[in-house]
């Protein structure tokens, strides 16, 4: 079949074959949608084939949008295959390609970022602002990708991208798992990664943020060990002000610590000008008659001082002791 010779010449990358197929069929091209999901660009773009993919953009554009069966336009596969000149002629015909969404909610920049093409990245780039907040199926942005995957280079280019449009809130997104950049870069143990994201982040990479099972990129550090690394690790992120999530409460000015001496007790409690409501006011006086009532009670059932409840002497482990204080 001539169709199957299509592609024959688009593996090869083979112009003067394709263009003695369309002299002896001009609807060749038009026709390949019948018999297979792929198209000739899916072929050339993935291969390498520059002036293949040229002339096919040129007769037939719309190939560029279409995903084969394994969920890749010739954009994907281009991208992930390193071939930037590619990468550039597709963006030629249609820049909003850039993000067009493939398999696992992968697009071009992803299949880049993951594999370590930093001129793809850069290209990709150039064209389309928006691209680095696009996210796969699991929540990742392409920096999620760079890292997860060891790819230093890919995390460098995108960080200079991300610095160079003041774009530094894209590193507190959180994948599916509630991660961000800096927990996957504590989890990989990259401290190249690490010093990179707190060098100019101040104020605005947020340190301390917990994923879905609550764990803080110190946490990581401490549940995941290793015997190389770790101690740099920790006094980096120690330098950061970085915390374990248990100590998060404490370090919390919307949630101060509860009052441990009589003072801060009376303090605590004390109307503020301008802080507290007459609702607050209610709702605190409320509280303390359900614990004055609650201690009177008590009181009543348990006199003060060690005494034994059932008044017959004690038996080792079955001691009930009453004592206020």
């Amino acid at each position: 079949m001539k169709t199957s010779r299509l592609f024959e010449t688009a593996a090869k990358g083979n112009v003067e074959e394709l263009r003695r197929l369309l002299a002896e069929n001009p609807l060749i091209l038009h026709q390949v949608g019948i018999t297979c999901s792929e198209n000739p660009l899916h072929f050339a773009s993935g291969a390498g084939h520059l002036d293949y993919t040229k002339e096919i953009l040129i007769l037939n554009p719309k190939f560029a949008e279409e995903l084969n069966s394994e969920g890749y336009s010739p954009l994907h596969l281009a991208s992930a295959n390193g071939h930037a000149e590619i990468v550039k002629e597709i963006i030629k015909v249609n820049p909003s390609l850039c993000r067009l969404v493939g398999r696992d909610g992968k697009t071009a920049l992803h299949f880049a970022a993951l594999r370590g093409r930093v001129d793809v990245i850069r290209e990709v780039l150039a064209n389309c602002d928006g691209c680095l907040e696009d996210v796969t199926a699991q929540g990742e942005t392409a920096l999620h990708l760079a890292v997860k995957n060891y790819q230093i280079e890919s995390f460098r280019v995108l960080m200079d991208w991300v610095k160079q449009r003041n774009a530094e809130q894209i590193l507190n997104t959180k994948d599916g798992c509630g991660n961000t950049v800096l927990h996957l870069a504590v989890w990989k143990k990259q401290q190249q990664v690490l010093e990179s994201l707190l060098a100019n982040t101040t104020g605005i990479l947020e340190i301390n943020a917990t994923n879905t099972t609550g764990l803080t990129a110190l946490d990581l550090l401490s549940i995941f060990p290793s015997e190389a690394g770790d101690r740099e690790l920790h006094e980096i992120l120690h330098r950061a002000n970085a915390l374990k999530s248990r100590d998060l409460t404490l370090h919390d000015p919307n949630n101060p610590p509860l009052p441990t001496t009589e003072t801060d007790f009376i303090e605590h409690f004390k109307f503020h000008q301008g802080r507290d409501s007459p609702s607050d006011v209610r709702s605190t006086l409320l509280v303390i008659a359900v614990l004055v009532t609650t201690a009177t009670y008590q009181l009543g059932l348990n006199p003060p001082g060690d005494v034994w409840q059932d008044g017959q002497g004690h038996t080792p482990g079955h001691q009930s002791w009453a004592r206020l204080t």
